[in-house]
């Protein structure tokens, strides 16, 4: 499921900004995309939900919900017409199997699903009280081949990326931020900033909504292949 969909995220985007490139060009990213939609339709175990490592383990919210937003972003840019029913198995994933995961896994859940215009507001609201429950300060350990969202999933890190997606979430459903959030998220960004590489820098240019450009093309200049391509596809899309 995950380099599927962080294949078919970043050939989105190349596929909108390349309007007037030749048509073989257009045709071949076209056919990329189709294909990597279908691997994941293969993929769907049992409900149209998705696991760590097929159907022999738990389902997961997090990789159903990146399988259906990955979907939902490739038919848009393709133009295929998609039935708003069919997405709102991702917050049925979610209600059976969030509990299982940690805060990041479901804020990355919820975001991929507020991003689909889906209703979150209740769920998200479950999910600061969770935060709220587990906040703990910590040591930072950077390890700069792995995943800062899939390596270690309980760290301090993934634990302030968590806390500013959900402020960007609760700042665009309009809803407020728990006591203890509003007073960490502060800090959070601030750490984001010094540690979080061009993810953080990304995930903080979003929470902000500002449109520098400038800054936006620093953070894009910092995107390398070998970033882990989960990573990857999150700062393209925040940015």
């Amino acid at each position: 499921v995950e380099p599927a969909g962080s294949r078919m995220i970043p050939l989105s985007l190349a596929y909108q900004s390349l309007a007037g490139a030749p048509r073989q060009i257009l045709e071949r990213i076209n056919l990329t995309l189709e294909t990597n939609r279908l691997r994941l339709v293969h993929m769907a175990g049992p409900d149209a939900t998705f696991s760590w490592w097929g159907n022999t383990t738990e389902n997961s919210a997090l990789w159903t919900a990146y399988a259906y937003y990955a979907d939902w972003y490739a038919s848009r840019t393709l133009n295929i017409e998609i039935p708003r029913e069919h997405w709102a198995h991702l917050l049925e994933a979610y209600r059976r199997n969030a509990d299982k995961e940690p805060p990041l896994y479901r804020a990355l859940a919820l975001w991929f699903a507020g991003e689909m215009g889906l209703p979150i507001k209740t769920m998200l609201d479950g999910l600061q009280d969770q935060l709220e429950a587990g906040m703990k300060p910590g040591p930072y350990v950077r390890r700069t081949a792995t995943s800062l969202l899939l390596a270690e999933p309980p760290s301090p890190l993934s634990q302030e990326i968590a806390l500013v997606l959900v402020a960007q979430m609760a700042r665009q459903q309009q809803q407020g931020l728990k006591p203890r959030i509003a007073a960490r998220v502060d800090t959070a960004r601030a750490l984001l900033r010094k540690n979080g590489g061009a993810l953080g820098q990304a995930l903080l240019l979003l929470e902000s909504g500002s449109k520098n450009t400038a800054q936006a093309e620093a953070i894009l200049a910092q995107v390398r292949q070998e970033m882990p391509t989960f990573d990857r596809a999150l700062t393209l899309v925040w940015v």
